[in-house]
C-alpha cells in the first residue's frame, strides 16, 4: 500500500510504499476512497501537536471494507464505511452513557506495546497512524470501533467530512450547546468545522448567525451556509460590533479556531448568562486566560470535543440530514486532489484558501 508520510525534521509529506500486517480479531482493512485534510492533520506538521515521527496523516476517511478479522461484527466486506477518532472501549462507565469520547481505556482499540505494529516500512520499522486511524494511506488497518457503516446513497468522496467535520460542528450545537429557535449564535474560525457550526445553528433555527474571520473568501462561503452576520475580525473590532447587534452578546459563541486568544474572544462575545465554546484544537500545553466577572455573571467556558460524539449513533442521523437537503456536503469540498498533491491541499489550509479539501485514491 501506498501512504503520505510525515518524516523526522520535515514540515512536508512524502508517498512512500509501506506494509501493513494482517488484520487481529477485531481489525478492519478497508480500501481508501477519499479522505479529508483537517486542521488538526495539518496540527502536526506545524508544531502545535508533536506526535511521534513518521506517521500516516488523516484521521477522516472513506472507503470500502475488504477483509474483517475473526471477532468482528459490526461491518462485513464490501460495506462502506466512515472512520472517527472517537472509538471508545465500549465497556467503561462513559463508553456505557453514550460518552466514547471521554473512555477511559483509550488504548483498548490499539495494538499493545510489544505487538507487531500495524503498518513498517519493508526493513520492519513501525509507521504511526494519526488517530490510530492514518487516513492518507491507500489501505488502512483500524480497529472496527473506528468505523461507522454508511449507505451507499451517499458518496464516498463526501462521506470523510461525516467523521470529523460534521460530527464536530452539529454535535457542538445540536448535542451540546442544544441551540434553540431564535437564540443568537457567533462562530469564530469559517473553516471546514466553522461551516458545519454555522449550518448546524440554521438547522437549529438560530435567530442571528454571525460569523467571524480574517479571511474575506470564507465568510463569503459562510454565508451560503447560514451565516447571517459577517464580521472580518482583523479590520474590525469583533466584540463590539457583536456586542451592538445583540444588545449585549451572544447566547452561544463557539471557538474554532485553536487559538487561546480567540477562545478568550468567544467567552468575551457571549452575553451574561450565556455560554461560549471551545472546538478547536489547542497546543497540548496551552493556557487561557478569562475574565473572573464575567463566571460572576453567570457566563460559562464549555471544552467540546469531537462534538460530544457517539459515531455510530450520529453518523447515521446526520447522514439523513443530508439525504433531505438539511446539511450540505457537496458545496464545502472547496478541493478534491490526488495523494500525491497532499501537501498542496495543506498549503491551502494554510493559505486560508480553502474549505475542506478532499484527497482522493
Amino acid at each position: 500500500m501506498h501512504a503520505a508520510i510525515l518524516r523526522d525534521g520535515t514540515a512536508t509529506m512524502d508517498v512512500a510504499e509501506v506494509w501493513r500486517d494482517d488484520p487481529r480479531p477485531r481489525e478492519v482493512i478497508v480500501r481508501t476512497v477519499a479522505a479529508g485534510l483537517c486542521h488538526s492533520d495539518y496540527h502536526l506538521i506545524d508544531g502545535v501537536l508533536v506526535r511521534p515521527r513518521p506517521i500516516i496523516l488523516g484521521h477522516e476517511a472513506s472507503g470500502v471494507v475488504i477483509e474483517v478479522g475473526s471477532e468482528v461484527t459490526s461491518v462485513a466486506v464490501g460495506d462502506h464505511v466512515v472512520t472517527c477518532l472517537v472509538m471508545g472501549c465500549g465497556s467503561c462507565r462513559p463508553c456505557s452513557l453514550g460518552e466514547p469520547g471521554f473512555c477511559l481505556n483509550p488504548t483498548a482499540t490499539k495494538r499493545q506495546p510489544g505487538d507487531k505494529p500495524r503498518i513498517t516500512f519493508k526493513d520492519g520499522a513501525p509507521v504511526g497512524q494519526m488517530s490510530a486511524i492514518g487516513g492518507l494511506g491507500s489501505e488502512l488497518i483500524v480497529d472496527e470501533r473506528a468505523l461507522t457503516k454508511i449507505p451507499t446513497t451517499i458518496p464516498l468522496t463526501l462521506a470523510p467530512l461525516l467523521g470529523c467535520a460534521v460530527v464536530t460542528g452539529l454535535g457542538a450545537v445540536l448535542k451540546v450547546a442544544k441551540v434553540q429557535p431564535g437564540e443568537t449564535v457567533a462562530v469564530i474560525g469559517c473553516g471546514g468545522v466553522g461551516l458545519n457550526v454555522i449550518q448546524a445553528a440554521q438547522i437549529a433555527q438560530a435567530g442571528r448567525i454571525i460569523a467571524i474571520d480574517v479571511n474575506d473568501a470564507k465568510l463569503q462561503m459562510a454565508t451560503t451556509f447560514g451565516a447571517t452576520d459577517l464580521i472580518n475580525s482583523a479590520a474590525d473590532d469583533a466584540i463590539a460590533i457583536v456586542r451592538e447587534i445583540t444588545g449585549g452578546g451572544v447566547d452561544h459563541a463557539f471557538e474554532v479556531v485553536g487559538r487561546e486568544s480567540t477562545v478568550q474572544q468567544a467567552f468575551d462575545l457571549a452575553s451574561p448568562g450565556r455560554h461560549a465554546y471551545a472546538l478547536g484544537i489547542h497546543p497540548d500545553d496551552g493556557r487561557v486566560t478569562i475574565a473572573t466577572n464575567g463566571l460572576r455573571r453567570g457566563k460559562s467556558l464549555v471544552g467540546v470535543f469531537m462534538g460530544d460524539a457517539d459515531p455510530r449513533v450520529d453518523i447515521p442521523r446526520y447522514v439523513d440530514l443530508w439525504a433531505t437537503g438539511q446539511l450540505g456536503l457537496e458545496s464545502m469540498v472547496s478541493h478534491v486532489l490526488p495523494l500525491e498533491q497532499a501537501n498542496e491541499g495543506f498549503a491551502l489550509m494554510a493559505a486560508g484558501e480553502s474549505a475542506r479539501t478532499v484527497i482522493t485514491f
